[in-house]
């Protein structure tokens, strides 16, 4: 992907993730495969609705994070290394999603409820909890992306795949919605598993 179109959808991304409450302040970070070798990534401490284009910086599979860029750079890398089909990856902390991570919850449990989040989303997967920037989040993460396209942090947030970043962007939405009806189902009554044929 030409970089400068990269940089101009990772900013609007940003705006659009702190529109939506889905990220508060300046946690979070984005990311674009630019192509095998390498990776537009935000840079740490910014504000994902403010960022601006010197915001974004170059990481390079195989080389060390450049200085400033976010520190879940390695996340970000191995999920590009494991999944290679991947384009785009956010990581964020949508409210909704993120009580379920603090439950230490899965919304639906292993069960598909709802058919789109089946068709979209996959296996949604609980990363197992571990410090931030750590290579022990990177690869509890890449495990809980196994089956799926979205999975949630136990104690921290959301993480979403994509073909492209609006695809990641949509997937993350899909994951918070679904976060919000599970909750209104558990108050329900409980949610009943999707019956196939």
């Amino acid at each position: 992907m030409e970089l400068g179109v990269a940089r101009k959808t990772i900013l609007e991304i940003g705006r659009e993730l702190a529109k939506d409450g889905l990220v508060a302040a300046t946690n979070g970070n984005i990311s674009m495969r630019l192509d095998e070798t390498t990776v537009l990534i935000t840079a740490t401490g910014k504000n994902k609705g403010r960022m601006q284009a010197g915001d974004l910086l170059l990481a390079r599979f195989g080389a060390l994070p450049p200085p400033g860029a976010s520190m879940e750079t390695g996340l970000h890398l191995l999920i590009y290394q494991a999944r290679p089909e991947v384009r785009a990856v956010i990581h964020a902390h949508p409210p909704k999603a993120t009580a379920w991570a603090a439950a230490n919850l899965i919304p639906g449990g292993e069960a598909d409820i709802l058919p789109e989040i089946a068709l979209n989303l996959g296996k949604i997967g609980l990363a197992a909890y571990a410090e931030p920037g750590s290579e022990a989040l990177a690869l509890a993460v890449r495990e809980a992306l196994a089956q799926g396209n979205a999975a949630l942090l136990a104690n921290h947030g959301a993480v979403s795949v994509g073909d492209d970043l609006w695809q990641a962007y949509d997937r993350l939405v899909l994951l918070e919605h679904y976060a919000q009806t599970m909750l209104w189902a558990h108050l329900l009554g409980g949610a009943k598993p999707l019956m196939r044929n």
